[in-house]
């Protein structure tokens, strides 16, 4: 059994301080290097968003009326496994309940038997105090109460007659907060307004370090707490209950946002995900249509009347939910959900339209204004729920009439209508879906899937500098984690490259996070790499923000601190889904950690690890000299805050007796205060697919004799140059890059690559006659063909009117394929099972994937002749011969039936080669072998360690 600190605090009646103290000490115990996990007593929804504000992971309520005495334990310890300090702060009045003490914090104390600390509210009084304390101390032996903190105190005179208090009741005084004007913070609907909490919450940790003795408050509050979650029993099927209907639910739809709905019980979302219901979150205010293939729609509380405005002007978005409904999609929506099904909802500054899919009206205008307040248990489909209701709107007009009937905490009948109309299910009160029938235990056999045994903490791979191995690094450890029984995600919240990668909805990321997540067992997704910068020249890139094109930006301008807070925002929310999904979170850091020039704007690196609450391994690269200057210079340059996230270096590179480096090692713990975690050897015999054309100087650059010789032409903005992957490896073929016009003469196949910049690559080819000795190699028997940008160049001309790629408007092309290509600020970007002209079936076995801008058409009245079908019966490229051809999708060269078709003209080359290359295999292969090099070179022991937050 593990002991750390564990407290509630708590306080004699609601406005005393708890919260203002609970979120200055969880931020206290976070500056100070630890891991907070924080909890809430009661149902309260609004709290527990600043609380992970704070501690940079989710707040969990602990209600001891919606859930039994088991639930709270294993919410309890699940959550508490990889935390430092457990703080929970409780609600109302100590012994406040639904009936007496029932469902107060102090139930909550007991059932998990926590320490209590006491937050007393001394504005205006002293020794008074005393009989008042004295109560609380000795009404129920068993709360624990072990101390005080005094708030709104006057003076350091006034502190000392309240230790007196303490004193004589041998209770421990900890400390006060002083009265501070700056730390009060005001009310607002439906709870405390920290609209400006950020801008006062490091006085207020100031504060607590210098009043409080926080350090002993750890010490008295320290106890055992259990380290697993034991053996459970089999899931349960999720969603059964609400609909009756025997369906299953797998896609769950879920609106959340801010303010208008953001009422989401944290539990909920794990419930659903460790279940396998694929989870995908909308904005309502973002005018979007919601997709038809989901199998419940979940509508939860908030602020609608907040923002009527927004969601009125969402007209698409409110369509498509009444269109969902209409046609039986099944939809859960409590209170504000609820009120954004109905009619309309009337405000003081009028009449607004909503979904319409429920024929009823709410008012929220202040003369209407009723507050509704209280548990609420009801019993629908053979099971019982409990939940709370908290509004001040009503209905207008018609009431729905509740054929669930709804009742107190007292079991006594109230009026609060909860009604099923067709598939709809809603009411004002809010479920909890652990309460009976569904409870952590029921769903973790799933967890087991996703690290049982330990939730670990993210883990970032940052680097001294660019280039240092950590995007391979990352890879290694999602395979790692995959083999340990864990189930890991990448993550990388900017990365910067040419080199990218469609996602199974048709998204764009970087190549290397698609890579990492092949590497991690996983599809890929656009919230592993939320923000990618495509660069179109050395001070412009292409911004595409979750995995569409944003525009165009420069670096100056890219990097100031206007707008990034947006951007910031974006990237948490995508780190949010995944983390709720995955275990653990590899992320990686970009460039140096240490750009202190960059810190306010920068996403990727720190910044990004304190929000995730990552534990930080630092990557130096030995090969390239100097590497004790640059780790230690890189952790020094940080603050004391971000040293406290780096937990380990790793060597990376390593060329010769790894023996010699012992020392050498022992010397950067000695700098540094921060353990090697491994020294890993330089290799080159294991194959990962590289990130970006950099690595180009490490390919053939020449022809050779005895096999079929691919030249790749290499343009300056050559693109996904990972198409040759499966070509370069394939024992019958050497393939080559090259713009030498005499090495070009030579090639057997020519293969024009994609371009980031199509314009300017086809001048350039024009200028120093590589598109001359194309066409002339192809007169005299070579194989031509056109990838995307490559296809593009092979037409008669590429049109931009719209100045989409620079100021050229027309070039003619290579004129080797009868198309002309139109520049378009769309992109397209999808993944596509097609079928080729050398199909040997009907069936669209064959895989790829497109990225591009433009559209490709017949140049002329020439009869189309395409080279592939889509399986959705569209067509792509167009067809010569065998020796002649053009497609946009990327990943053809992938298909082994592709590259025989491809390779088929020259057969009298192939007679001594091997046998096609099976490419998956070597790739898994690969991933395995990188695993284990790593794996044998780094103490993974003590990597576990750090990330279980046991050092």
């Amino acid at each position: 059994m593990e002991c750390i600190p564990q407290f509630l605090i708590a306080a004699p009646t609601s406005g005393s301080g708890k919260t203002t103290i609970a979120r200055g000490l969880m931020g206290l115990f976070v500056r100070h290097g630890m891991n907070v996990q924080p909890f809430k007593c009661g149902p309260d929804y609004i709290d527990t968003k600043f609380h992970k504000a704070v501690c940079v992971r989710p707040s969990l309520n602990l209600d001891s009326f919606m859930a039994s005495s088991e639930h709270l334990h294993d919410i309890y310890n699940y959550y508490s496994m990889d935390a430092d300090v457990c703080v929970v702060e409780g609600m109302m009045g100590l012994f406040d309940g639904y009936n007496r003490s029932k469902g107060s914090s102090a139930e909550v104390a007991m059932t998990l038997d926590l320490p209590v600390v006491m937050v007393v509210d001394a504005k205006s009084v002293a020794y008074s105090l005393a009989p008042l304390l004295s109560g609380f101390k000795n009404f129920n032996k068993d709360v624990r109460i072990v101390g005080v903190i005094f708030n709104k105190v006057g003076s350091s005179h006034h502190f000392d007659m309240l230790k007196q208090v303490c004193e004589d009741l041998q209770l421990t005084c900890f400390g006060y907060l002083p009265k501070n004007a700056e730390l009060e913070q005001s009310s607002r609907y439906l709870g405390l307004d920290f609209s400006k909490a950020d801008q006062s919450v490091d006085l207020l940790i100031d504060q607590l370090e210098h009043f409080v003795d926080w350090k002993k408050l750890l010490r008295m509050t320290t106890r055992e707490v259990p380290c697993s979650i034991g053996d459970y029993k089999k899931p349960c099927e999720i969603f059964k209950w609400p609909f009756g209907d025997g369906g299953k639910i797998h896609r769950v739809l879920i609106a959340r946002n801010d303010e208008s709905f953001s009422f989401i019980y944290e539990e909920h979302l794990a419930i659903l995900f460790h279940l396998g219901c694929d989870i995908n979150f909308f904005n309502p205010e973002d005018d979007e249509s919601i997709p038809f293939d989901i199998d419940l729609l979940y509508l939860p509380g908030g602020y609608p009347e907040k923002h009527l405005k927004a969601l009125q002007k969402a007209k698409r978005t409110r369509e498509s939910i009444r269109r969902y409904a209409e046609n039986g999609g099944r939809i859960l929506a409590e209170c504000g959900g609820m009120m954004y099904l109905c009619e309309s909802i009337v405000s003081d500054d009028g009449k607004f339209d909503m979904v319409g899919a429920l024929p009823y009206t709410v008012t929220a205008r202040k003369e209407n204004r009723k507050l509704s307040l209280g548990y609420r248990m009801l019993h629908y489909n053979n099971h019982a729920f409990r939940g709370h209701e908290f509004h001040y709107t009503q209905f207008l007009g018609e009431v729905p009439t509740s054929n669930i009937q709804v009742y107190n905490a007292m079991g006594k009948k109230v009026s609060t209508p909860f009604f099923k109309e067709n598939n709809i299910l809603a009411g004002y009160t809010h479920l909890y879906w652990g309460s009976d029938g569904i409870t952590v235990k029921d769903v973790s056999c799933k967890r087991s899937k996703i690290g049982q045994k330990y939730k670990l903490h993210p883990v970032m791979f940052a680097g001294t500098g660019s280039d240092v191995g950590k995007s391979i690094i990352a890879a290694a450890f999602c395979r790692i984690f995959k083999q340990d029984g864990y189930y890991p995600a990448p993550f990388k919240a900017q990365n910067m490259a040419l080199n990218s990668f469609a996602t199974p909805d048709g998204l764009e990321i970087g190549r290397a996070q698609a890579v990492q997540a092949e590497a991690a067992g996983i599809p890929c997704s656009t919230d592993m790499n939320p923000v990618l910068l495509k660069p179109n020249s050395d001070h412009t890139s292409q911004v595409v923000l979750n995995g569409r094109p944003l525009g165009n930006c420069g670096a100056y301008d890219y990097f100031r601190k206007n707008g990034r807070e947006a951007l910031r925002k974006e990237v948490h929310a995508a780190f949010d889904r995944l983390n709720l999904k995955y275990n653990p979170i590899v992320m990686e850091g970009a460039g140096s950690i240490s750009e202190i020039n960059l810190r306010d704007s920068d996403l990727v690196n720190l910044p990004m690890a304190l929000y995730a609450g990552a534990d930080v391994i630092l990557v130096g690269d030995i090969d390239r000299g100097g590497v004790f200057g640059s780790v230690y210079g890189s952790i020094a340059l940080l603050s004391p805050t971000e040293r406290n996230h780096i937990k380990g270096i790793i060597i990376n590179k390593f060329r010769g007796d790894l023996r010699l480096f012992k020392s050498g090692a022992k010397m950067l713990e000695d700098l540094c205060h921060i353990p090697v975690l491994g020294v890993i050897p330089y290799y080159n015999d294991i194959y990962i697919e590289e990130e970006d054309s950099v690595d180009l100087a490490s390919k053939s650059m020449q022809s050779e004799r005895g096999k079929v010789n691919v030249a790749v032409v290499l343009l300056r903005h050559l693109s996904n140059f990972t198409d040759f992957n499966v070509l370069e490896r394939d024992p019958r073929v050497h393939l080559f890059y090259t713009n030498n016009v005499d090495d070009i003469l030579k090639a057997d196949i020519i293969i024009l690559p994609g371009s980031k910049s199509t314009i300017a690559d086809l001048y350039e080819l024009r200028r120093n006659g590589v598109a001359q000795a194309v066409v002339r190699a192809h007169r005299e028997g070579a194989s031509v063909m056109g990838i995307c940008g490559g296809f593009q160049l092979m037409g008669q001309e590429v049109l931009d009117p719209e100045h989409v790629e620079g100021d050229i408007e027309r070039l003619p092309g290579l004129g080797l394929l009868p198309t002309t290509t139109r520049m378009e600020g769309d992109k397209v970007t999808r993944q596509v099972k097609f079928r080729s002209v050398c199909s040997e079936t009907q069936e669209y076995n064959l895989e790829g994937y497109e990225i591009h801008m433009g559209r490709t058409t017949p140049f002329g009245d020439v009869r189309f002749s395409p080279l592939n079908k889509f399986d959705d019966g569209h067509t792509d490229g167009w067809f010569i011969d065998n020796k002649c051809m053009g497609t946009y999708i990327h990943g053809i060269l992938d298909n082994p039936e592709f590259i025989d078709f491809l390779l088929s003209p020259f057969a009298d080359k192939m007679k001594e080669a091997g046998k096609p290359f099976d490419y998956h295999t070597f790739k898994e292969e690969q991933y395995d072998k990188l695993a284990d090099h790593v794996r044998s070179h780094v103490n993974m022991k003590l990597i576990y360690k750090i990330l279980r937050g046991h050092v």
